[in-house]
C-alpha cells in the first residue's frame, strides 16, 4: 500500500510541477505579457528551484523521520498552490513598477521558488523511503520516470483542456485537491505501516 501510494505521490508531485510551469506566465502575461523573457524566467526558476529541492531533499534524506518530512513538504506545496493566485493578485500594483525583466524574473521566483524547490525535494524522500523498504536501488530511475510522465500528462491536460476550459483559477484548484488526496492517503498509509 505505502509503495502504490509514494509511487502515485510521485506522479502527482510531477503533474504538479508542470501545471505550475504552464499556468505562471499565463498569470503574468496580463503584467508582462507572454514574451520571451516571461517564459525565460520562468523557465529559470523552475529548473534552478528543482535542482535546489533535488539537494536539499538529498540532504533531508539521510535524515529520520522521512515520512514527517514528506507529509510536510506535501502540505507546504498544496497550501502554497492554493494561494498563488491570491497572492499573485495582492503583489499586481508593486510589480506594475518594474520592468518586463526585472518584473517577470522577480514575480516568477515569488511564484514559483519556495513551491517547486519544495516539490523538487519530495523525489529524493520518496526515493530513500522506498529504497528503505525493499532495499531495492532500481527505484531512482522509476520515480524520475513517474514524476516526469506526470509532467507530461499534465501539459497535455493542462493546456489542452484545464485552462482552455475552466481557467486558471479552477485549474490550480484543481492542482491543489490532487495534493490534498495525496496528503490524505500518504498520511493514512503511514499510520496503517501497510507496505
Amino acid at each position: 500500500m505505502i509503495r502504490t501510494v509514494l509511487l502515485i505521490a510521485s506522479f502527482i508531485e510531477g503533474f504538479s510541477v508542470m501545471l505550475l510551469e504552464i499556468l505562471a506566465p499565463k498569470m503574468i502575461a496580463p503584467l508582462y505579457g507572454a514574451s520571451m523573457y516571461v517564459w525565460s524566467s520562468v523557465i529559470s526558476v523552475s529548473v534552478g528551484s528543482l535542482a535546489i529541492g533535488y539537494y536539499i531533499g538529498g540532504r533531508i534524506s539521510q535524515k529520520q523521520n522521512l515520512k514527517r518530512y514528506l507529509l510536510l513538504l506535501v502540505v507546504f506545496c498544496l497550501t502554497y498552490t492554493a494561494i498563488l493566485p491570491y497572492l499573485f493578485n495582492a503583489l499586481k500594483s508593486f510589480l506594475l513598477g518594474f520592468d518586463v525583466k526585472s518584473g517577470s524574473l522577480l514575480i516568477s521566483i515569488i511564484l514559483l521558488f519556495p513551491v517547486l524547490t519544495s516539490f523538487g525535494a519530495m523525489s529524493p524522500l520518496i526515493i530513500q523511503l522506498l529504497a528503505t523498504m525493499s532495499k531495492n536501488s532500481l527505484y531512482t530511475g522509476l520515480i524520475f520516470a513517474i514524476s516526469t510522465f506526470g509532467g507530461i500528462v499534465a501539459c497535455i491536460i493542462g493546456a489542452f483542456y484545464m485552462i482552455p476550459f475552466i481557467g486558471i483559477l479552477n485549474s490550480i484548484h484543481i492542482g491543489s485537491a490532487f495534493l490534498l488526496v495525496v496528503f490524505f492517503s500518504l498520511l493514512i498509509s503511514f499510520k496503517r505501516g501497510i507496505e
